[in-house]
C-alpha cells in the first residue's frame, strides 16, 4: 500500500470514529433549537401584548394634545425611498406621504419593528410639546393670579342708589265739588256745572247745568 493510499485509509477511519461525537453535537444542537423555539414563541406573545398595550397608552397620551407629529421616514421605512414624510395623527393613524398619494393605516396594523422606530421619534416630540404647553399655562396662571390679587384691593367704583324703604303709600285725594242749590222742581237730583275750554282759549265758557237722571 502506497503512502498516499494509507493516508486516505487512516483519514476515513478517523472520520468514522468521529461520527458518535458529531451525533452528540447534533442532538445537543436540536435540544438547544427546541429551547430557542419555545422562547421565541413566548417572546412573540409578550411582544404582541406589550405592543397592544403601548399603542393604547400612546393614543391616550397624544389624543388630548390634538397635535400631529411628523416622523423622519428614513428611520422607519428603510429601503423605501418613495415615502417623503410620515405623520402620526392624534387618533393614532399613520399617514405615509408619497409624491403621488397618501396612504393611511391604523398604528395597530404596523409591524412591531416599525412601531418601535416610530415610538423612538414620537416620544421626544411629545415630551417637548407637553413641556411647552406647561410653560404657556404656567405663564397664564401666574398672570391671572397677579391680576386677581390686585383687583381684590380695588373697592367698588360707586355704590348703587338704594331704594327708599317704608315709603308712605300715596293717599287718594278727595275733592269736594261746590254744590249749587237744588231746584225746587227736582229736589233729589243733583246738578253738575261744567266748564268747557275750547281750543282757542278765550276764557271759561259756562254751559247750562246738566241734570242727571
Amino acid at each position: 500500500m502506497t503512502t498516499e493510499a494509507k493516508a486516505k485509509f487512516d483519514q476515513r477511519d478517523e472520520s468514522e470514529n468521529d461520527i458518535p461525537d458529531r451525533m452528540e453535537d447534533i442532538v445537543s444542537s436540536i435540544g438547544l433549537l427546541k429551547e430557542e423555539a419555545a422562547q421565541i414563541s413566548e417572546l412573540s406573545e409578550l411582544e404582541r401584548q406589550y405592543a397592544t398595550e403601548t399603542i393604547s397608552y400612546l393614543k391616550r397620551l397624544i389624543e388630548p394634545l390634538n397635535t400631529s407629529f411628523h416622523i423622519d421616514p428614513r428611520g422607519v421605512m428603510k429601503g423605501d425611498g418613495s415615502v417623503t414624510d410620515i405623520v402620526l395623527t392624534p387618533q393614532g393613524t399613520v399617514c405615509l406621504v408619497r409624491k403621488e398619494n397618501v396612504v393611511s393605516k391604523p398604528i395597530e396594523s404596523l409591524q412591531t419593528e416599525t412601531l418601535v422606530n416610530i415610538i423612538q421619534q414620537v416620544i421626544p416630540q411629545v415630551k417637548n410639546h407637553v413641556s411647552v404647553k406647561r410653560e404657556k399655562m404656567t405663564a397664564r396662571v401666574n398672570m391671572l393670579e397677579r391680576v386677581t390679587k390686585e383687583l381684590r384691593k380695588v373697592g367698588p367704583v360707586a355704590s348703587k342708589a338704594k331704594p327708599i324703604q317704608n315709603a308712605p303709600a300715596p293717599r287718594n285725594l278727595e275733592i269736594d265739588l261746590p254744590k249749587k242749590p237744588s231746584d225746587e222742581r227736582y229736589p233729589n237730583r243733583p246738578e253738575i256745572e261744567l266748564t268747557l275750554y275750547p281750543k282757542s282759549f278765550q276764557g271759561p265758557v259756562k254751559q247750562a247745568p246738566v241734570v242727571q237722571e
